[in-house]
């Protein structure tokens, strides 16, 4: 994560006045119990990694001060009533960025199962970051945002994060709404035939038909949709059959249509 500094006051502080411990390492350091002055620490993150707090034991006290310090401060300045330790916290932080949206809006993501809310405006609030101590695969989602009767949809929506390969996100938004589109081509049905296909929503609610021509591919754009599958089912000439006659899908995508036309033969005269 990083290395620790420290600063005291000669005389005060042994062996030495100030010095720096290193990455993952330690160090005991002598502070005279009726010293006057703090001893300051300072946490200096390497990269890719960030600060995230102190944790103290025994008697390890934060400084008083107008405001006053806390676990979180850094620089920190300390004192101590008796023996104890202080232990600096890394964590590496992952940034989203959203683009796009209006002033004044509030905007959201979910990562790792953490809710993070920023609200947009002169101040900034165009980035919110998380912080993780452990390396791993985390799985985010962002909002849709709604503002004065218009919708923005972000785009990617959710997706996952391999930390630390990964650690920054940029969401674009649009008031048009995120889509993906499905193809499906036929194969053996002459030009002078009509073919089609009918999609079905999750809810099992026709979402459209369309046909085409034989040799003519059909192609439409559908909604993302967070569960589920759209369903359809192919519509075929008359004396034609085809296969596969009916699927799902959730995600872009295409599919080859063969087509076959059944012929009959029937006897006449034979005794």
């Amino acid at each position: 994560g990083g290395s620790v500094s420290w600063s005291g006051y000669s005389g005060e502080v042994y062996p030495s006045a100030s010095g720096t411990v290193p990455a993952g390492g330690s160090t005991t350091i002598y502070y005279e119990s009726n010293a006057v002055h703090a001893l300051t620490l300072t946490a200096n993150a390497n990269s890719g990694w960030a600060f995230s707090s102190w944790s103290t034991s025994g008697g390890v006290n934060y400084e008083g001060s107008i405001p006053p310090y806390t676990s979180t401060s850094n620089p920190v300045e300390i004192y101590l009533t008796s023996s104890g330790s202080i232990t600096a916290n890394w964590a590496i932080p992952v940034t989203f960025t959203e683009s796009n949206l209006p002033w004044y809006t509030s905007w959201s993501v979910t990562f790792g199962g953490v809710t993070q809310r920023s609200d947009i405006g002169w101040w900034g609030g165009t980035t919110i970051t998380f912080y993780v101590s452990e390396t791993g695969t985390y799985y985010w989602s962002a909002s849709d945002v709604s503002y004065w009767g218009t919708t923005y949809y972000p785009y990617p929506s959710s997706g996952y994060m391999n930390v630390p390969s990964q650690t920054s996100q940029i969401i674009n938004y649009s008031t048009t709404p995120p889509g993906f589109t499905f193809t499906w081509t036929p194969s053996g049905l002459p030009s002078s035939y009509t073919w089609g296909v009918t999609v079905w929503s999750p809810s099992g609610s026709e979402v459209g038909s369309w046909s085409a021509n034989g040799g003519q591919s059909i192609s439409e754009t559908f909604n993302t949709i967070s569960s589920g599958d759209y369903s359809y089912m192919i519509s075929a000439p008359s004396g034609w059959s085809v296969n596969p006659g009916s699927g799902a899908f959730n995600s872009a995508g295409s599919q080859t249509v063969s087509f076959t036309y059944s012929y009959t033969w029937s006897e006449s005269g034979l005794p």
